[in-house]
């Protein structure tokens, strides 16, 4: 029997050779029947010719037709032959039959064996079935805490949602400030030596954080800007000084000069100008002083006339110079409060930036931790449906298993027939065994007495044989001696003869 056959297909196999069995036992009784019917016809021919030779024996000896002797024992031989070949037929259908018998035990022995290990994994699926089920439990508390997770997460990312908006919104604000631009004023040492300091600070708080290049390129902007405002400034600065100096040493010029002339000249001008007259009297020592005097007045008071000019364009210029330097005072001290101002926001922008770095940090890692919530929701999904198919297929094999229970419970109860079926074949086929081996002996024996019945027969032919060779030879004889003796001394004769051929065959005989 196949492995790949199914259990159905192998009942019906095994009731077809146990009916095909069956059948056989019944032709092979049948045919049995038959031969006792033919060896008990051979028996009462033996006997009868048995009958017939002793009879023979007794009474006179006739002549033999030894053909029919021979014709005889060529049917006894063939039909011993058929006899023998009938014995070998029986024993191999006997040795087919025990064959077939263990070929039937080895399948029972199969399907015991399969018996078993079905009851095995059926048992193994029970198993199974019941740690399937605590691992469902486990996986749907799983799933439950994991969904609890999920939703706190979802909560937690809308608060996150809030708190960026808000963020977002702040940085908005604070670049709004940022943006303001620092007018072009120029700027002390002061405003240097705290932007250094503040640089220094955000350096030292920013070490050990994470800021965002949007961030940092603004400030540096900023920071850059700075610098070239300074630098404007303190260009400003030297001009404004130098021109400051040359005011100054020019007003101090007029001042000397105006002095002067109202010293050498005290009549035609009401301010003294003492190196005025120190020019006209250099003049007339070495020119005439009578041609050269007006010339020299009229010089004189024209160049006077272009110092007040440039005096008053002085004294304006340092007017408006000290105007500027009041407004630059007063910008300067407007812009170091708008300064302290800006570097308070951007300090607290600089706490703000730690925090939003922090807050998405944070909000980087929660992310992170959704996406492994996710990840596990996915993992915990695909074991769901796993467990889902495995719940199905045991139910399923659960079914089969009931089916195949009741399907075997029928095969048990089939193959326990069957197996008295055997039992009882098997016991009939013993018994028949027994009476076939007992017709064996008995042909055996009867086989061997025909054969020595036929040894007897062959000795008797020869004899015979030499007996009618005389017979023959002792009749020409007779022959030749009937033609001369009369018919008296032929009957006496013949009566003598005829004596001495019973006493001789009696003797033969016996």
């Amino acid at each position: 029997m196949k492995s790949d056959l199914s259990v159905a297909d192998r009942l019906f196999v095994e009731q077809n050779a146990y009916k095909r069995a069956l059948q056989y036992f019944r032709e092979l009784e049948d045919e049995n029947v038959i031969r006792e019917q033919n060896l008990k016809k051979r028996n009462t021919e033996i006997t009868f010719r048995k009958q017939n030779i002793l009879l023979a024996q007794s009474t006179i000896p006739q002549k033999i037709n030894v053909e029919a002797v021979k014709i005889e024992n060529d049917r006894s031989q063939r039909y011993v032959n058929e006899l023998n070949k009938q014995l070998s037929n029986i024993n191999n259908e006997i040795k087919l039959a025990f064959e077939t018998y263990q070929n039937i035990d080895l399948q029972i022995q199969h399907i015991r064996k399969s018996q078993n290990l079905q009851f095995q994994n059926a048992h193994n699926h029970s198993r199974t079935f019941e740690h399937l089920e605590k691992i469902q439990q486990k996986s749907y508390q799983k799933y439950l805490e994991v969904s609890q997770g999920e939703n706190k997460l979802i909560k937690k990312l809308g608060e996150f949602e809030k708190r960026e908006k808000i963020v977002s919104q702040k940085e908005n604000k604070y670049n709004i400030i940022l943006s303001e631009p620092i007018d072009d004023i120029e700027l002390d040492g002061f405003l240097t030596e705290e932007v250094e300091n503040s640089l220094q600070e955000l350096e030292n708080r920013l070490k050990g954080t994470i800021i965002d290049d949007s961030l940092l390129l603004e400030v540096e902007k900023e920071m850059s800007y700075l610098e070239y405002l300074k630098k404007q400034n303190q260009k400003k600065k030297r001009q404004l000084n130098l021109k400051k100096s040359e005011n100054s040493s020019l007003a101090l010029f007029h001042q000397n000069s105006h002095q002067e002339l109202a010293q050498s000249l005290p009549i035609h001008s009401p301010k003294p100008l003492s190196m005025s007259s120190l020019r006209q009297s250099i003049i007339i020592n070495e020119k005439n002083q009578e041609k050269e005097q007006a010339k020299a007045q009229n010089q004189i008071n024209e160049m006077i006339n272009n110092l007040n000019q440039r005096n008053q364009k002085l004294i304006n210029e340092t007017v408006s110079i000290d105007k500027l330097a009041r407004k630059s005072r007063d910008d300067l001290a407007k812009t170091k409060v708008e300064y302290l101002n800006k570097m308070k926001n951007i300090n607290s922008l600089s706490e703000h930036i730690e925090e939003i770095n922090d807050m998405k940090s944070k909000i980087e890692n929660e992310k992170n931790q959704i996406l492994l919530q996710k990840h596990r929701l996915d993992n915990l999904k695909t074991e769901k449906e796993r467990i889902i198919r495995a719940n199905q297929n045991l139910v399923h094999s659960r079914k089969m298993y009931e089916s195949r229970k009741l399907d075997l419970k029928k095969l048990n109860a089939l193959l326990e027939l069957k197996r008295k079926d055997l039992k009882e074949n098997l016991e009939k086929m013993n018994k028949r065994k027994i009476k076939c081996q007992k017709l064996e002996t008995e042909v055996n024996s009867k086989f061997k007495v025909y054969k020595n019945y036929e040894k007897q027969v062959l000795k008797i032919e020869e004899e015979a044989r030499v007996y009618e060779s005389k017979i023959q030879e002792n009749c020409e004889e007779i022959n030749l001696s009937f033609s001369i003796i009369d018919e008296k001394a032929r009957t006496s004769y013949e009566n003598f003869f005829l004596d001495r051929t019973a006493s001789s065959t009696d003797q033969f005989f016996l």
